[in-house]
């Protein structure tokens, strides 16, 4: 049976982590029996890391790390990354915007390709400027990296043996994209796509659209090109191959 890490990247979360790492158990239960729940708390100026800490208190399975400052969600997961110990490695977003029936859905198809990459269903919980914007990164990693994913920055599954020597750069949003494209590229790795409900956050405000978060993610889309294009890498045979391996949902 598959065990899974759950990691919850969160700063700024005290109206949302109680409910997000709620929803998790929701989602695991009677489904997972192995799993972990790792909640990052990314320097949160409020309370989000006393509230994670008394749940840990009240839950076996929830373990909470504190960055002393605020370091960015990319450098969170890859934190969570190293504290993971289950066969596979998902996350959970800490403003619980995502139906957990949704991660249910992504667990469940955990173990039959190498990954699970998800995708939004329904969009409208996001402002058009947003939409828009994701509409072309979507567009532009595919044409770039000769995909055709749905989506490159939803919850996700992947094998926490591959992300042991994985060289990521990014520190920003930019983090899961970046992984998606070298496990795919570079390892070779067969995917499938699922969908998730987004269904916004309660309390507090994204900051996916700051200057920093989309210059971060544009520094990482460059230094995804180098790494795939100009670095030598081991070959696993030709992006048909890949593709007939992988998985898509209708």
């Amino acid at each position: 049976m598959n065990s899974f890490s759950v990691i919850i990247p969160a700063l700024n979360e005290e109206a949302n982590i109680d409910s997000a790492v709620r929803s998790v158990i929701k989602a695991v239960s009677g489904l997972v029996a192995d799993y972990e729940i790792i909640v990052v708390d990314d320097g949160s100026s409020d309370e989000t890391g006393k509230i994670a800490a008394r749940l840990a208190h009240e839950l076996p399975n929830l373990t909470v790390v504190h960055n002393s400052v605020n370091m960015g969600v990319g450098h969170s997961l890859l934190r969570g990354f190293r504290v993971a110990s289950k066969q596979f490695v998902t996350c959970f977003p800490g403003d619980n915007d995502m139906a957990w029936q949704s991660l249910r859905n992504i667990l469940a198809a955990g173990g039959n390709t190498d990954l699970v990459i998800s995708y939004i269903a329904d969009n409208r919980h996001r402002s058009l400027v947003r939409r828009l914007l994701s509409s072309s990164f979507v567009g532009l990693l595919n044409v770039v990296f000769a995909l055709r994913l749905k989506y490159y920055n939803g919850p996700f599954v992947f094998p926490r043996h591959k992300l042991v020597n994985l060289d990521v750069k990014s520190d920003g949003l930019g983090i899961i994209s970046e992984c998606i494209v070298k496990l795919i590229k570079a390892e070779g790795c067969t995917y499938t796509q699922v969908p998730f409900e987004h269904i916004g956050r309660k309390a507090g405000k994204s900051t996916a659209l700051s200057r920093k978060s989309i210059a971060s993610v544009m520094r990482s889309l460059m230094l995804l090109v180098v790494d795939i294009y100009m670095k030598p890498k081991r070959t696993h045979g030709s992006d048909a191959d890949r593709a007939s391996r992988s998985t898509r949902s209708p």
